[in-house]
């Protein structure tokens, strides 16, 4: 996950440089100071967005992981209570 937001942040740096860019070449106009709003904006949601990124979502997915894992050790249990140790037939004479 923290690859994830690593990845998510540098395509952001990408676009907001590219925003600064404009906001540059619109110097002397009175629209230019909108992108120093759009700016401060744009990285508080970035700061949102990464943090929701590495904590909420890591964590429902490790929670996933953990029950996904859970499952599969309770279903081999019932499985090897069934099957024979050479892994044929039933125990329970089926």
């Amino acid at each position: 996950m923290e690859e994830l937001a690593s990845q998510f942040l540098r395509t952001d740096n990408e676009a907001i440089r590219e925003i600064r860019q404009v906001k540059a070449g619109l110097r002397g106009f009175e629209c230019a100071t909108a992108f120093d709003t759009f700016d401060d904006r744009w990285a508080k949601q970035m700061k949102y967005v990464r943090s929701f990124m590495v904590t909420h979502i890591a964590k429902k997915l490790r929670n996933a992981a953990k029950n996904f894992k859970g499952n599969e050790l309770r279903t081999e249990t019932r499985f090897r209570g069934i099957l024979q140790p050479d892994g044929s037939g039933a125990k329970h004479g089926s």
